[in-house]
C-alpha cells in the first residue's frame, strides 16, 4: 500500500509540473543489473593420460545473497577433451584444451581450467598362447603381457568374440564350451584400444596313442634280428597324446617296465601339435633296453635268453594307460665273467702314477672280485681259475707264478660271484696265498687292448655249475655284448707294496737308499726337504738319484717318487731303537727353527722317513748328531780401504771371526772379486758368493790373496760374507772398490802455451796425456827467479768406471803472477816466470805414479812487470809475522790437521803480514796478500788473506791475517813460510821467511 502511495504521490507530482506550463524531462532509471563480482576455477590446469577423469570445480561470488552462483560448463576441443554438467573432466585423446565455467547470473563472468592429455603409456598387449587347441569341457590359462609406461597399470578385460564356442573369465580362464573357432582378446583397462589376442580352437577330445615304430641296434640304427638279439637295442615309439596329453611312456619286457621317458606339458604339447601341423616337427621318442644287464653285485642277468615279448605304454595325466600290442624278440647273450680289482691302502693313496713311465700302480691289500653272469636259465658259473699263462716272461699274476682259483657262489637267478684277497702283509712265497711284500708290472691285463710294454694278458678259464667248461677270456665282455655301464673296463694293473730302495720279495731288485755326510749344524733357515739335485743336508741323496727310473729297461720301480719326512729327538735324547720306523716320542721338523738353539754339536738325532706315492715306506736313522745355531757370527776386515788406489799388488785381506757355537770351516768367507780390466772388459776373480763366471769357486780363509795372484792392473770389486757352520752370515764387505796401477801416466807431445801470458788473468796451458788404467789429476809449478809456485791441482777423472785413458787438458791458471819481486825490491822486469812444469797423476794415491813435462821458454810470451806498487818507501814493504803460544822450543809448535795434538804444541797458527804506507800514499798496494809453505824448492799455497785498515796520523798499516791448520801434506818438521803480495796487475813481492815447527 505505500509502495502504491508513492507512487501515486509522483504521479500527482508530475502533473502539476506540467499544469504549470513549464516543460518536465523524465528519465528512466537504468536497468537492475545482477550483482556477480567474480568466479574461479580449481585446478587451473591438469595434465590427463588418455581415459583419465579430473574433477573441476567453480567459486561464484556475488555481493547480493539472492543472485545465483551456478555455472554452465564447455571444453573448447571435445576432441581432446569432454566436460560434465558437474565439471568432470575425461581425456580423449592427446592433445590440449581450454575447459572453461560460466555463471549463469552474468554471462560476462567466466573462468577456465587448461587441460593437457598424454597417451595412455600402453604400448601393446600380447596374450599367451596366442593360439590353442581346447578339449569341450576344459580349460586353459591365457596370459596377458602387457607394455605400458612405469606407473601405468598393467590390467586387462577379458572377452570372447564366440561364447558359445568358448568363454573367459576375468582372469583369462577359457572354458570350451562347444566345437568351433573364436578369438579371445584382452584389451588394456588403461586404454581400451590397445588389446591382444588368442585364436581358441574347441574341439572334442582326441584320445592318446602310441605305437612301437622300429627297433634298431647301433649308431647306424640297424634294424635288429628279431631271432637274434644281443646287447643294447633302441625302441623308437610313435606317441600322439592326442587332446588328453601324455605324462609318462614305458617300453616293457615280458610286461616288465626296462625303460622309461618322463614328458613335461611343453613336451606333451609339442607331439600334439606335430600331429595336427605339418610344419610342427617334434623329436622322437626313444627308449634304450640292455639286454645283457646283470647286477653288479650279484651277476644276476636282468633277462634270461629266449623269446620275449617287447610293448609300449603311454600314461594320461588322469592316469589312463595306453597300451600297444607286443612284439616278439629272442635275446641271445653270452654268459661270461667280470674281473674287478680293488685295493685298500688305508689313509694313504690309493692309486700313484709314476711320471718318469707314466705308468699307473696301486698299493696295499688287493681283492680280485669275479662275477659270473649266465644267461641261460638254471645254469651258473661255479669256479674262474686265473693264469699268467706265460711264466717264462717273469711277469706274475699278483705275485703269484701259479694259477690262482676263484670258486663262485650261485645265486638265485642264475649268476655267481666270488673274490680272493691279497693281503699286504706276510711273508711272500709262490705257493702261499699272500702276494705279501710283491711289485709286479702285470697283474690284470684287458684282453685285445694293444700294450706298449708288451705285458701278457691274464688267461682264465671258467666251469659251469653242470660242470661244463664255460667262457674264456672274456673279461668285461665286448660293450655290444654286455655294455654295463656301471662295471668299469679293467686295462694294466699293477701293484707296489715295495718299499723305496729295499728288494721285491718276488725278486724285483731296487738301489738301496744309502745316507752321505750329513751336515752337523744347522740354522733357522735350514730346510730338511729333499733336494733336486744335490745332496740334502743331512746326507739323503738328491731327488734325481732316488727316482732314476731306467724308463724301457727296468719298469719294476712301481711308483717311487720318493718324499722324506724328518723326524728329530729333543734335545740330549736318543731314538728309539724298538723298530726301525718307530717314531714314538719324535717331532716331524721341516726347517731348522723347529730345533732349539745349542750350543753343542750333539744335541739332535734324526729318523728319515723315505715314503713313495703309495705309502710305502723306509726309514734311515742319521749316523751322526747334530746341533742348532740360529746366530749369526761376528766378524771385522782388515786390508785395502774403500775407494784407494795402488800402484803395487795390494796386501792380502783378513778377517777376525768369532761365533757364539758353530764356529767356522776352515774357508768361512764366501767372497765376489771382480776386475774391471784395462781393455774395459771384466775378468772373474773370486765367485764363491756372487754370480760372475770363472775364477776360484771355492771358499776362502779368514786371509785371503786379494787379487787371486794375478798383479794385473785394473779395478777391482769386492764383497765378502762370512758363514758359520751352521750356516749363518753375516755381510762385511759389498762392492769395495779399489785399483791396482803399476804404470804411470804419459804425456803425448809438448805443452802448448798462450799467446801471451798476462798477469792477473786466466791463462790456459794445453796438453795431451795418457794412462794404461784411468787418468786422475794435473797440476803445474811455474819457475820463478826467486822461487818456483806450484798452481792449483785440476781434476781428470774419478776414481772408478768409467775408465779416463786419455785426456786433452786445457790446463787453467787463474790469477796469474806475472813476476816475484824481493822483499822490498820492485825492478822493473825483473822476476818473471820461464818455464811451466806439468804434473799428470792417475788414480793411485799411495806412492802416486806421476809423469812431469816441462814447458819450452815463455820468452816473449811472458809479459813484462811494471813495478806498480807505488811510493811505499819502507826497505821491507811487507812484514810477515806469525803468533801461537811459544813452549819454549825456539819456533811456534804446530800439529798436522789436528789429528794427534803433540805435547807442547798447538792445532793452529796464526800468520801475519803488514803493510805500512806513507798517509799521503796510495790505498792499498795489494790485491791480495797469498802465504805459501815451502816444499823443497817449490811454493805451496796455504790461502788467501784480506787486509785490515788501521790508521794513524802519518801512516796507514794494512794487516793481512790467516789461521793454518797444516794438513796431512805438510812435511813435518821445520817448514818455512812466506808471503807474497800481489798487485792489480799481477806483479808480487815477497817478505820474509818464518819458521813453523810442525809434529805428527
Amino acid at each position: 500500500m505505500q509502495k502504491l502511495t508513492r507512487s501515486l504521490f509522483a504521479l500527482g507530482v508530475l502533473a502539476g509540473l506540467a499544469a504549470c506550463g513549464d516543460d518536465v524531462s523524465v528519465t528512466e532509471p537504468p536497468p537492475v543489473v545482477p550483482a556477480v563480482t567474480g568466479i574461479s576455477v580449481t585446478p587451473g590446469s591438469a595434465t590427463l593420460i588418455k581415459g583419465q577423469t579430473a574433477q573441476l570445480s567453480a567459486v561464484v561470488t556475488a555481493n547480493d545473497p539472492s543472485v545465483a552462483t551456478t555455472v554452465t560448463w564447455a571444453s573448447s576441443n571435445a576432441a581432446v577433451a569432454t566436460v560434465s554438467a558437474t565439471g568432470l573432466v575425461t581425456a580423449v585423446a592427446p592433445g590440449a584444451a581450454t575447459v572453461t565455467a560460466t555463471s549463469t547470473a552474468n554471462a560476462n563472468f567466466k573462468a577456465g581450467a587448461q587441460i593437457t592429455v598424454t597417451g595412455s603409456g600402453i604400448r601393446s598387449v600380447r596374450v599367451s598362447p596366442d593360439n590353442a587347441i581346447v578339449p569341450t569341457g576344459s580349460t586353459l590359462q591365457l596370459v596377458a603381457n602387457v607394455d605400458a609406461d612405469a606407473g601405468v597399470a598393467r590390467t586387462v578385460t577379458w572377452t570372447s568374440t564366440n561364447t558359445a564356442v568358448a568363454t573367459v573369465s576375468a582372469t583369462g580362464v577359457v572354458t570350451g564350451v562347444s566345437a568351433g573357432t573364436t578369438t579371445i582378446v584382452a584389451a588394456s583397462t588403461v586404454d581400451a584400444s590397445v588389446t591382444g589376442a588368442a585364436a581358441i580352437t574347441v574341439r572334442n577330445p582326441v584320445p592318446a596313442s602310441i605305437s612301437i615304430s622300429s627297433i634298431t641296434f647301433g649308431t647306424l640304427q640297424t634294424p635288429v634280428n628279431v631271432n637274434n638279439v644281443f646287447g643294447q637295442f633302441e625302441v623308437t615309439l610313435n606317441v600322439d597324446p592326442g587332446d588328453q596329453g601324455v605324462t609318462k611312456v614305458e617300453v616293457l619286457v615280458d610286461g616288465v617296465v626296462a625303460c622309461f621317458q618322463n614328458f613335461t606339458v611343453s613336451r606333451s604339447e609339442e607331439l600334439a601339435l606335430s600331429h595336427v601341423f605339418e610344419n610342427v616337427q617334434a623329436a622322437p621318442v626313444t627308449c634304450s633296453i640292455n639286454s645283457a644287464l646283470f647286477d653288479a653285485a650279484t651277476g644276476a642277468a636282468s633277462y634270461f635268453n629266449g623269446v620275449r615279448q617287447i610293448s609300449a605304454r603311454a600314461i594320461t595325466p588322469a592316469g589312463t594307460q595306453v597300451v600297444t600290442p607286443s612284439q616278439a624278440l629272442t635275446f641271445n647273450n653270452v654268459s661270461g665273467v667280470v674281473l674287478t680289482v680293488t685295493n685298500d691302502n688305508g689313509t694313504d693313496a690309493k692309486v700313484g702314477v709314476n711320471p718318469a713311465t707314466g705308468l699307473s700302480w696301486i698299493g696295499g691289500s688287493i681283492t680280485v672280485k669275479a662275477v659270473g653272469v649266465s644267461y641261460v636259465q638254471g645254469v651258473s658259473i661255479a669256479t674262474v681259475t686265473l693264469d699268467n699263462g706265460n711264466t717264462a716272461d717273469g711277469l706274475f699274476f699278483l705275485g703269484k707264478t701259479t694259477a690262482q682259483t676263484i670258486t663262485l657262489t650261485a645265486t638265485t637267478n642264475g649268476g655267481s660271484t666270488g673274490s680272493k684277497t691279497y693281503a699286504e702283509t706276510g711273508t711272500w712265497s709262490a705257493t702261499d696265498s699272500d702276494a705279501g711284500n710283491y711289485m709286479t708290472n702285470s697283474i690284470i691285463n684287458l684282453p685285445g687292448v694293444p700294450n706298449v710294454l708288451g705285458e701278457a694278458p691274464v688267461v682264465f678259464g671258467t666251469v659251469l655249475s653242470d660242470n661244463q667248461t664255460g667262457p674264456t677270456n672274456t673279461l668285461n665282455f665286448p660293450a655290444n655284448a654286455l655294455g654295463n655301464a656301471t662295471i668299469p673296463p679293467l686295462a694294466v694293473v699293477r701293484v707296489d707294496n715295495t718299499a723305496p730302495g729295499v728288494a721285491s720279495a718276488n725278486g724285483v731288485a731296487q738301489t738301496a737308499i744309502t745316507l752321505g755326510a750329513a751336515l752337523i749344524w744347522f740354522n733357522a733357515t735350514s730346510s730338511f726337504a729333499l733336494l733336486s739335485t744335490s745332496t740334502n743336508p743331512l746326507g739323503a741323496p738328491a731327488l734325481s738319484v732316488l727316482n732314476a727310473n731306467t724308463v724301457g729297461v727296468d719298469i719294476e720301480e712301481g711308483v717311487d717318487v720318493i718324499s722324506l719326512s724328518v723326524y728329530v729327538t729333543a734335545a740330549g735324547v736318543a731314538l728309539p731303537t724298538a723298530s726301525a720306523c718307530d717314531l714314538t716320542g719324535l717331532t716331524l721338523v721341516t726347517t731348522g727353527s723347529q730345533l732349539t738353539e745349542t750350543t753343542v754339536s750333539t744335541a739332535f738325532s734324526f729318523r728319515l722317513v723315505f715314503k713313495d706315492a703309495l705309502g710305502n715306506q723306509t726309514c734311515i736313522d742319521v749316523a751322526t748328531t747334530a746341533g742348532a745355531d740360529f746366530t749369526a757370527p761376528t766378524g771385522t776386515v782388515t786390508g785395502p780401504a774403500a775407494n784407494t788406489g795402488y800402484n803395487a799388488l795390494p796386501p792380502n785381506f783378513a778377517v777376525t771371526a768369532s761365533d757364539n757355537a758353530s764356529g767356522f770351516t776352515a774357508t768361512p768367507l764366501r767372497v765376489t772379486m771382480n776386475r774391471l780390466n784395462i781393455t774395459n772388459t771384466t775378468s772373474c776373480i773370486i765367485n764363491t758368493g756372487g754370480t760372475c763366471t770363472g775364477g776360484s769357486t771355492a771358499a776362502q780363509p779368514l786371509t785371503f790373496n786379494s787379487t787371486g795372484g794375478t798383479g794385473v792392473d785394473g779395478y777391482y770389486t769386492t764383497s765378502i760374507t762370512l758363514v758359520d757352520q751352521a750356516g749363518n752370515t753375516t755381510v762385511l764387505l759389498t762392492n769395495q772398490l779399489y785399483s791396482q796401477d803399476i804404470v804411470a801416466p804419459l804425456f803425448s807431445g809438448g805443452i802448448s802455451l798462450p799467446a801471451l801470458i798476462a798477469g792477473a788473468a786466466t791463462n790456459v796451458f794445453t796438453a795431451s796425456v795418457t794412462d794404461n788404467l784411468d787418468l786422475g789429476s794435473i797440476f803445474g809449478v811455474v819457475d820463478y827467479p826467486l822461487a818456483d809456485i806450484r798452481y792449483p791441482t785440476q781434476t781428470i777423472g774419478s776414481f772408478g768406471p768409467p775408465l779416463e785413458q786419455s785426456a786433452t787438458v786445457n790446463y787453467s791458471v787463474a790469477n796469474w803472477i806475472r813476476c816475484i819481486n824481493a822483499a822490498g825490491s820492485f825492478a822493473t822486469a825483473s822476476g818473471q816466470p820461464t818455464t811451466i812444469t806439468l804434473t799428470v797423476t792417475d788414480q793411485t794415491t799411495i806412492a802416486q805414479n806421476t809423469t812431469s813435462l816441462t814447458s819450452g821458454a815463455f820468452g816473449a810470451n811472458a809479459q813484462t812487470c811494471t813495478g806498480s806498487v807505488g811510493n811505499i818507501a819502507a826497505a821491507d814493504i811487507l812484514s810477515f809475522t806469525q803468533s801461537a803460544p811459544n813452549y819454549g822450543t825456539g819456533n811456534t809448535q804446530v800439529d798436522i790437521d789436528g789429528a794427534t795434538l803433540a805435547t807442547g804444541s798447538s792445532t793452529t797458527v796464526t800468520l801475519s803480514a803488514v803493510a805500512d804506507v806513507a798517509l799521503n800514499s796510495s790505498a792499498d798496494p795489494f790485491t791480495r796478500v797469498d802465504f805459501y809453505y815451502t816444499s823443497g824448492t817449490t811454493l805451496i799455497k796455504i790461502g788467501t788473506a784480506a787486509a785490515v785498515l788501521a790508521q794513524t796520523q802519518t801512516n796507514r798499516t794494512y794487516t793481512y791475517t790467516l789461521v793454518w791448520d797444516p794438513d796431512a801434506a805438510v812435511p813435518v818438521g821445520a817448514v818455512s813460510v812466506v808471503a807474497i803480495g800481489v798487485d792489480a796487475q799481477g806483479d808480487g813481492v815477497l817478505t820474509g821467511t818464518q819458521t813453523v815447527t810442525t809434529v805428527p
